[in-house]
């Protein structure tokens, strides 16, 4: 299974390559699904920037679901179902590469419509005879990875009624094992009773009557979804509308902008409009600025009338 060590393998992957007739009989599937199911635990922890597993997988997953992320492609699906996005001459307009912000945007304004919960419906595939194993809800094993195939919170892409899951297992104690520590362990015996499990996953498979009508989640499952869960990937200053918080005006303390408002009648840097008493000169202050300083402020030349006037300080 491919991690970040690039064109390394690990050793413990050689014994099962004694015999290479007996490479066709394991479950390479949910081995694959295992590791990559480990990855995507470990991407989520902070600091982490990238992951290991089959992340082509992954994207095939989310491009056959939810198309409208999906490239163009001019290949018809077969079996494997990746391969029509592995070739030549896929076009991505609408879906440019590197573009987080867009995806997430698109995947926020999802419908229910846009989702397509069973893309492989119609297409043929190699073994269709196992089919119904492939929802059972028991343990995916890759030696020390034990991970849970949660197909009961997903019934809708195996054509059953979704209701409200039961609450998953806690996998903490298998998050905590790694080939640092346990490194001669015999995985087949220290997890005896998830492999006994998984020999017999013909009892954990999902039961319910297919529906033969529209796919889509009840309403008792979707308010329960949106109380139990995320329901936007996007960061909060996307998601808001601009139009609903309007530019406020600035500080009053603020020098860069005359206000409208009148000013208080103890400032000292504004002349008030009082007509001047009849025995003095044509212009009243309650407290003149200081004229030896520097001039901050500009005093107009007093008229030659006796009417009244109004001295306005203009801040330079």
């Amino acid at each position: 299974m491919p991690d970040k060590s690039h064109n390394r393998v690990h050793i413990m992957w050689l014994h099962l390559l004694r015999d290479l007739r007996e490479t066709g009989e394991y479950s390479w599937g949910s081995a694959c699904l295992a590791t990559l199911y480990r990855e995507l635990c470990r991407a989520s922890e902070p600091g982490v920037m990238s992951f290991g597993g089959c992340s082509h997988l992954l994207q095939t997953w989310a491009w056959y679901h939810m198309s409208f992320l999906a490239p163009i492609s001019n290949f018809e699906p077969r079996f494997p179902f990746a391969k029509r996005y592995s070739g030549k001459g896929m076009k991505f307009g609408d879906t440019p590469r590197y573009h987080t912000d867009g995806y997430r945007s698109k995947i926020d304004h999802m419908t229910v419509n846009d989702f397509i919960w069973r893309p492989y419906l119609h297409l043929t595939y190699d073994h269709p005879e196992d089919n119904w194993l492939w929802n059972a809800s028991t343990y995916l094993i890759c030696f020390y990875i034990i991970e849970m195939h949660q197909t009961d919170r997903v019934k809708l892409q195996f054509g059953l009624p979704q209701e409200i899951p039961h609450p998953p297992r806690n996998m903490k104690k298998y998050h905590k094992v790694d080939l640092h520590k346990q490194v001669d362990y015999s995985w087949a015996l220290f997890y005896e009773n998830e492999n006994k499990e998984w020999n017999e996953r013909e009892n954990h498979i999902l039961h319910g009557q297919p529906l033969n009508v529209e796919l889509k989640p009840s309403y008792e499952y979707m308010v329960w979804f949106c109380k139990n869960s995320k329901r936007f990937i996007s960061v909060e200053n996307q998601l808001v509308d601009p139009r609903a918080n309007p530019p406020q005006p600035p500080p009053q303390s603020s020098q860069h902008f005359v206000h409208p408002q009148p000013p208080p009648q103890s400032s000292q840097f504004f002349f008030h409009p009082q007509p001047p008493p009849q025995s003095s000169q044509h212009f009243f202050q309650e407290s003149m600025p200081n004229t030896t300083q520097q001039n901050q402020y500009y005093i107009p030349t007093p008229p030659d009338t006796q009417d009244s006037y109004i001295c306005i300080c203009i801040m330079i």
